[in-house]
């Protein structure tokens, strides 16, 4: 037990990386790995026993999970990858994005048109 103080610092990042490639969060992550192993949606208190030890400690990571993790990092750097192959749709953006693009948007054309009525009028209105 003693010897787990002199444990390296490195961890394998695997599901981190390829959840952030997929655009989903790690515990999405852990249900699709759970999906494409089993061929069967995982129960939730399995998957929450599963995801608490991983992040408690990633060396404890299933092997399904690494394994499909590696393999989408892989069509990843190969350029193939495409998130509905593993059903992943693309993330809808939430109202509050939204919300705040039209805001900056608006915000630019006020005063996109206050410098140049201040141009038409001859002096600079900011």
């Amino acid at each position: 037990m003693a010897w787990s103080w002199f444990k390296p610092l490195v961890y394998d990042n695997s599901v981190l990386e390829a959840a952030q490639l997929l655009q989903i969060s790690e515990y999405d992550f852990f249900a699709l790995a759970h999906w494409h192993q089993f061929r069967r949606i995982a129960r939730r208190e399995d998957l929450d026993r599963l995801f608490g030890l991983y992040m408690r400690d990633q060396d404890r990571t299933p092997p399904w999970a690494r394994e499909l993790a590696r393999e989408i990092i892989a069509r990843a750097d190969e350029g193939t990858l495409d998130p509905r192959d593993y059903g992943v749709r693309a993330p809808v953006p939430k109202l509050d994005d939204l919300f705040r693009m039209l805001r900056d948007v608006f915000i630019i054309l006020l005063f996109m048109t206050l410098f140049a009525i201040g141009l038409w009028l001859g002096q600079p209105a900011l």
